[in-house]
């Protein structure tokens, strides 16, 4: 997780955006699927500031003790309550290109730890994404 914030921190200097991380990650969720959400979600937010005038801000918090919790907010223009029906439908996107992967694969892997995706307003201006990986697996399944 450490190398995937590195670079996302690198690419964020390159695009003349501001990003920050705090916390830690609790939980034991296999790192394919913490860098599938966190690494979609921070895209994303990226992609919410290309030609963006002003602040370029994106935050990214992580927590949680039993599983883990991801946070990506970010200073953009946020979704309409449309967009935020749809956001996490495959195939579904607010970009001109055809994409509508990434969120759909955040959405998957929430669901499959027991957790969700939430949707809301920042109080950078933007969106916020959260999302709750769940209840840890035990060994033998149970939760």
């Amino acid at each position: 997780m450490s190398a995937l914030l590195l670079g996302k921190t690198a690419a964020a200097r390159e695009r003349g955006i501001d990003l920050s991380v705090v916390g830690s990650l609790g939980g034991d969720v296999p790192a394919r699927d913490l860098v599938t959400v966190v690494g979609n979600l921070v895209d994303n937010a990226f992609d919410a500031l290309d030609g963006r005038v002003g602040e370029r801000r994106v935050r990214v918090v992580l927590g949680g003790t039993d599983a883990p919790v991801v946070t990506v907010e970010d200073s953009g223009s946020g979704l309409s309550d449309d967009e935020a029906d749809h956001v996490l439908e495959r195939g579904w996107s607010t970009k001109a290109d055809d994409r509508g992967v990434g969120l759909a694969l955040v959405n998957q892997v929430a669901r499959r730890h027991g957790g969700a995706v939430r949707i809301g307003r920042s109080d950078l201006g933007g969106a916020a994404f959260t999302v709750d990986l769940g209840r840890p697996v035990r060994p033998g399944g149970a939760r």
